[in-house]
């Protein structure tokens, strides 16, 4: 009966080490999952925060042109240095949304780490619970 519940203890401990594995495979695929949605987000901020700086050099070209003035020296510079900016905030979500999408996609290896992880400890659990069952002295042996 001894050998019965060892082998009970150890099938037991393989389904939770396989149901851990697959576990932290799950938390990997949807830490990639998250990671590409963090990057479409970006995406399309970096695509609205382009399009809101191309309307306000627009409009900044329109009133400096219908004051008649040149678009030369100071009143380019300020333009140029307009657009520059609005390029940097641009790269910036794009950096953003890399950045968050590296943290989900980290997440998600550490989740699958600590599952094989918790995995092999459960695997041990049970076969040192196993060995709890199994007799300590050969029986049918005289001392």
């Amino acid at each position: 009966m001894a050998g019965v519940a060892a082998v009970v203890a150890i099938g037991s401990a393989a389904l939770g080490a396989v149901s851990q594995v697959n576990a932290g495979k799950s938390a990997k695929r949807w830490a990639a999952v998250n990671a590409a949605q963090e990057r479409k987000l970006a995406a399309e901020r970096e695509r609205i925060s382009r399009r809101e700086s191309a309307l306000m050099l627009g409009r900044q070209r329109a009133m400096t042109a219908a004051q008649g003035t040149v678009m030369e020296g100071s009143p380019l510079m300020v333009l140029e240095d307009a657009a520059a900016e609005a390029e940097l905030e641009a790269l910036h979500i794009r950096e953003g949304g890399e950045a968050r999408a590296g943290a989900e996609l980290k997440k998600g290896r550490n989740a699958q780490s600590a599952a094989y992880m918790n995995a092999g400890s459960t695997l041990l659990g049970g076969i040192g619970s196993a060995l709890n069952y199994l007799p300590t002295k050969p029986t049918g042996i005289s001392q």
